[in-house]
């Protein structure tokens, strides 16, 4: 394919090391990559089913087995309740939260 637009390959370097896990900014925040995804999942499918969005972020604070966790999603329902956005109560934790989050 290069070659019939008259290109050529000059120098490969590596971009990124290690695995995908690490190219993902903000997990280091207390929060594996599998709880922050099982809970963007489960999230997302109780959003969509109709269910309030304080009462899904609930849901999951209740079932979250990392006590760290569990503590920032109680302080973002806390403070959506309190009238932040969501957007706002993620981005209080861009640790844990990556930018899409928010």
């Amino acid at each position: 394919m290069l070659k019939n637009k008259n290109l050529a390959v000059v120098d490969i370097n590596r971009v990124v090391e290690g695995t995908w896990k690490d190219r993902i900014p903000g997990l280091r925040g207390g929060v594996s990559t599998k709880e922050l995804l099982v809970f963007t999942k489960y999230f997302c499918i109780l959003v969509k089913a109709g269910i309030p969005v304080l009462k899904s972020l609930k849901i999951l604070e209740d079932q979250a087995t990392n006590e760290h966790f569990r503590g920032v999603l109680t302080k973002i329902s806390e403070d959506v309740t309190g009238g932040a956005s969501l957007f706002n109560a993620f981005d209080a934790y861009p640790n844990i939260f990556p930018p899409n989050y928010r």
